[in-house]
């Protein structure tokens, strides 16, 4: 129940934001920097892109999600803030992983270790949620 409250609070928010355009990265920035700035850390860099614009998550959603329900088809983007972080071996990894797990909300998790992209590319792609 509570991960499903947050979901519907991310939905509202994502919505709001259509609305307000006023969607920040500051929750997300704690979290990354407090699990980057732990003892532990051994890894490399990270990436991050800028903001989705309103634009392009209005667009996105209409383009692929407007027959999804339940509506707002706006309600079906979860890459509205995005980033990487490059680990350079298994254990960092590993332990990148525990401390995303204590701290947000992972929402969807994909693997792509045991099957690469066509190019050979592995990652894993998480969906995270995190308070403000």
């Amino acid at each position: 129940k509570p991960i499903f409250d947050k979901l519907l609070l991310h939905i509202i928010e994502l919505t709001d934001f259509i609305e307000s355009n006023d969607l920040t990265s500051d929750g997300f920035d704690w979290c990354i920097d407090d699990i980057l700035s732990n003892e532990d850390n051994s890894y490399g860099y990270l990436i991050t892109m800028p903001i989705k614009s309103k634009e392009r998550v209005v667009t996105k959603s209409q383009e692929i999600y407007s027959e999804n329900e339940p509506k707002p088809a706006v309600s079906w983007i979860c890459d509205v803030i995005r980033s990487s972080i490059i680990c350079p071996n298994e254990r960092s990894i590993e332990t990148l992983l525990e401390l995303l797990f204590k701290y947000c909300y992972v929402i969807h998790m994909k693997n792509r270790f045991n099957h690469a992209i066509a190019n050979g590319y592995r990652d894993i792609i998480l969906y995270i949620l995190v308070d403000k």
